[in-house]
């Protein structure tokens, strides 16, 4: 009965031509982005993957597949990147018409890895479980060249879905994310395996079913070793390190408040005032999030009073930690970006003691698109 139902999708997807076969195909994978946190509708990943493979079933060249797994990866980039948009509804009035082409553009550009995808799982032309072991293998490929090629998009690889368990995440410790999403995509397109484009039996019985079997049960497997290894875990109560304290300060201010010229020593204040709240004479490390201090530092002497008022949440003997914008030259390795006359800018964690001094430094390189650099800023003459 299964593999009727199955037969009767397989038929109705690759008798799809023309623009409904590449709609369909972002539709798809939109739906597989709805797999990706915060939502973590990963049983999605089902119905998008097994029905990526049987539109690549109703194509008569293997070129077309670059398209179609261009128009996959289209749709999960608009779904998957939609953050990126928030970058210009900071000042939204200025900038927010730009959302749409940025994070379609975006959605684009990373799309021409999926499309190198399913050109190569078309050129194989392989059947039955090995195209799907082909389509994870050239997958995580494509994950894998994004992660770094032209500065890197390591952003929404397929294994990030398993985010909310900590069992599926073990696996990450043997194989890293790659595994992680090699495992996710052999389970989530195992069905298609099953039948063959016109709705009958893929290779019934032997090989085939078993490997489809394995692929399918493959998550519950590694669930149960997950659980098992952080039931065999150590008790962090006996690793912890003597005479240390840490203090971690949320104050969650919202994106929009958080750089206007008016609000933000205020904001400066109150992330202050938490860190110093009762207990914080036990206190050794005090700890900010990204970009925390609202201001641009840099190591001149104007910016020594501002210095000084943030030293002021570090710990005596201790330190404050903190994601900080800051104007200098880079440091630890950080990418040297081009800039026409104007001074470096960094978004940089960085360490205060009591005096207000620079412990350390730390200038992050995988920069997001449109939030912390603009691309092709010859072309885009705007500010960021």
């Amino acid at each position: 009965m299964i593999e009727a139902f199955l037969g009767r999708c397989a038929v109705f997807f690759a008798a799809l031509k023309g623009w409904r076969r590449y709609a369909t195909a972002a539709l798809l994978g939109a739906l597989a982005a709805l797999a990706l946190p915060p939502v973590h509708l990963f049983p999605f990943l089902i119905p998008a993957f097994c029905g990526l493979l049987w539109l690549l079933d109703g194509l008569d060249r293997p070129r077309q597949a670059a398209f179609l797994g261009w128009s996959f990866g289209l749709g999960h980039g608009v779904v998957g990147v939609y953050w990126v948009g928030h970058a210009f509804l900071v000042d939204a009035a200025q900038y927010g018409f730009l959302m749409p082409f940025a994070v379609l553009g975006l959605a684009g550009l990373l799309a021409v890895f999926q499309a190198l995808a399913l050109y190569a799982v078309a050129l194989l032309a392989w059947n039955g479980a090995a195209r799907v072991v082909g389509l994870a293998v050239f997958w995580v490929l494509a994950e894998w060249l994004r992660s770094w090629i032209f500065t890197g998009f390591p952003w929404n690889l397929m294994g990030s879905v398993w985010s909310f368990s900590p069992a599926m995440l073990q696996l990450a410790a043997l194989a890293g994310i790659w595994g992680l999403s090699f495992m996710t995509l052999l389970a989530a397109a195992a069905p298609a395996a099953l039948v063959c484009r016109d709705g009958q039996p893929n290779r019934p019985g032997g090989a085939n079913r078993a490997a489809v079997l394995v692929f399918l049960i493959l998550p519950a497997v590694v669930w149960g070793a997950g659980m098992a290894r952080l039931a065999s875990a150590p008790d962090p109560e006996a690793h912890v390190v003597e005479d240390v304290m840490l203090r971690l300060v949320q104050p969650n201010v919202e994106q929009s408040e958080k750089w206007r010229q008016d609000l933000r020593l205020g904001h400066v204040n109150d992330i202050i005032r938490l860190s110093r709240a009762p207990g914080f004479e036990k206190v050794t490390h005090v700890i900010w999030p990204e970009t925390a201090i609202p201001f641009l530092l840099s190591n001149d002497e104007r910016d020594a009073q501002l210095r000084r008022l943030i030293a002021s949440a570090a710990p005596a003997g201790g330190l404050l930690l903190t994601g900080v914008p800051r104007m200098g030259a880079g440091q630890n390795g950080a990418l040297e970006r081009a800039t026409a006359g104007r001074p470096l800018t960094w978004n940089s964690f960085q360490a205060f003691d009591v005096t207000g001094s620079r412990a350390a430094n730390y200038d992050k390189f995988h920069l997001v698109p449109f939030g912390e650099y603009v691309p092709f800023r010859g072309l885009l003459s705007f500010r960021n």
